[in-house]
């Protein structure tokens, strides 16, 4: 393994030294999935070439195991040394020369110190980190409401964490926000910059301040997050994270030498934290993801079309919903409808079809045919402003009922309103218009339709004339009857 430029530059000293070696480095518990962890830190030389690096390891026993060494080390009992070859005089070059892994038999809480040694051309520099079997267990909660937002405004969101475990997070913690739906991400503070493609931002704020057992903090400010401008709901995730564990990102060993995403940092002062220790509000388990909900609206405008037909007759009938108005309800994220539709037959018919998918039914016809149920998806168009192209189902017409109608209903989703201004628009009926006149079978079309019908009647018609014709002739000519 090489030594790499680290991301950060300081001024040339003359001397080596060792930087970013953390308070702890932790070990996750035996049986957990994350059995290994890198020892990682950096080195910045006083000049180009090599830098030697002794590492004490004796103090492990019972505690942790070293394993997979770098190729620039070897190992001589508890002892690791490693050459580095470094190109940038006084520029910090970070270092992993091993993997450590939890003892046999080792529990949460054992702990033990491992010292590091720097030397080059006679310079020498120390440190030391205390490596500690188990993790922090960070919660974390969203304070400020994300409710009835202006659009295109702020949001007033502040972040608290709670450090919930027995293990103290002595290296500090790191918050990560992920913006959907339009929201944009812009960093104010120094201590928090946007990462990670434009299409899927991130905003990562950074803390150098340790978090004890069971201590609670909340930033003192909201976070550079700015609401949708048209989508009646967003989403976000908050994750946190203790520094230097497996779920901080910026330690993924497999990915170090990959081009990292360009940062913009902020140019606020460095955003602040506020004691939390009397907050009782809700905290979850390292991942939150709040709804952002804005003061926009959709109207829901149920629409039919009047079906038509004689008893014992199939026949088509169009019905739908429309979505007006000046927000956008795209619940795409959440993989639901925002909306379903629910046609009830006229009486005296049963639905016997509805709309598909490649011969895949999109409704869900029950109660023998008098109802059907679709979700907004069903409609073929996609949810938002003026959403909504109607689907197509076909009626059997059993008996003529009197007045008889059906009715075609928007069904919101009680989890996502649509702060619709005009409920009473949300349904609608459905008009039926039946002869008592019953159909003829459809397996003698020829009867009454087309040419071959005509041609038929005609040729009918023109035999009971001859015959009545012939039958008046052969009077006439056998004269009156008893003469």
């Amino acid at each position: 393994m090489v030594a790499v430029p680290s991301a950060r530059a300081d001024d040339h000293s003359g001397q080596v030294r060792v930087e970013d070696l953390p308070a702890d480095t932790y070990v996750p518990e035996p049986g957990n999935d994350e059995r290994s962890m890198d020892l990682a830190f950096s080195v910045v030389p006083k000049r180009a070439g090599r830098v030697t690096v002794v590492i004490d390891t004796s103090r492990l026993a019972g505690v942790a195991t070293v394993g997979r060494l770098s190729d620039s080390c070897r190992r001589e009992g508890a002892r690791v040394t490693c050459s580095y070859r470094v190109w940038n005089s006084g520029q910090p070059s970070t270092v992993r020369p091993f993997r450590l892994r939890p003892a046999e038999g080792s529990k949460r809480g054992d702990h033990a110190r491992v010292t590091v040694r720097a030397s080059q051309d006679g310079s020498a520099a120390a440190g030391s980190t205390a490596v500690i079997v188990g993790l922090p267990k960070l919660t974390v909660g969203e304070r400020g409401s994300l409710e009835h937002l202006r659009p295109g405004a702020p949001l007033p969101l502040r972040v608290a964490v709670r450090n919930a475990g027995g293990i103290p997070a002595r290296n500090g913690f790191g918050i990560a926000v992920g913006a959907g739906g339009d929201q944009r991400i812009t960093p104010r503070y120094r201590n928090c910059r946007k990462e990670g493609p434009d299409l899927d931002p991130e905003l990562r704020c950074v803390f150098g301040r340790s978090l004890k057992a069971g201590e609670s903090v909340s930033t003192a400010g909201p976070l550079g997050v700015t609401a949708s401008k048209r989508r009646l709901y967003s989403h976000l995730s908050i994750t946190v994270y203790a520094l230097g564990s497996p779920d901080d990102p910026a330690y993924d060993p497999d990915e170090r030498d990959e081009e990292p995403y360009p940062t913009t940092p902020g140019e606020d002062p460095p955003l602040g934290l506020t004691d939390a220790s009397a907050d009782r509000g809700r905290f979850r388990e390292s991942l939150s993801e709040p709804t952002v909900g804005l003061d926009r609206h959709v109207d829901l405008d149920a629409e039919a079309r009047p079906a038509r037909g004689r008893v014992g007759e199939t026949v088509p009938v169009r019905v739908g919903v429309r979505a007006r108005g000046n927000g956008d309800l795209d619940l795409s994220y959440w993989d639901q409808s925002a909306w379903s539709v629910r046609f009830t037959a006229p009486r005296g018919t049963r639905i016997v079809g509805g709309p598909e998918d490649d011969a895949q039914p999109l409704c869900t016809i029950r109660h023998g045919g008098t109802v059907a149920m679709c979700p907004e998806s069903a409609e073929g168009a996609a949810s938002g402003p003026g959403a909504g192209a109607g689907m197509d189902f076909r009626l059997h017409i059993d008996k003529k009922v009197h007045g008889a109608r059906g009715r075609v209903e928007a069904v919101p989703n009680p989890d996502f309103p649509p702060h619709d201004p005009r409920p009473a628009n949300d349904s609608a009926p459905v008009a039926l218009e039946t002869t008592t006149a019953a159909a003829e079978p459809e397996t003698r079309p020829w009867l009454y339709g087309g040419t071959g019908g005509a041609l038929v009647l005609a040729l009918g018609v023109r035999y009971a004339v001859r015959r009545r014709t012939r039958a008046r002739a052969e009077s006439v000519r056998q004269g009156p009857v008893g003469t």
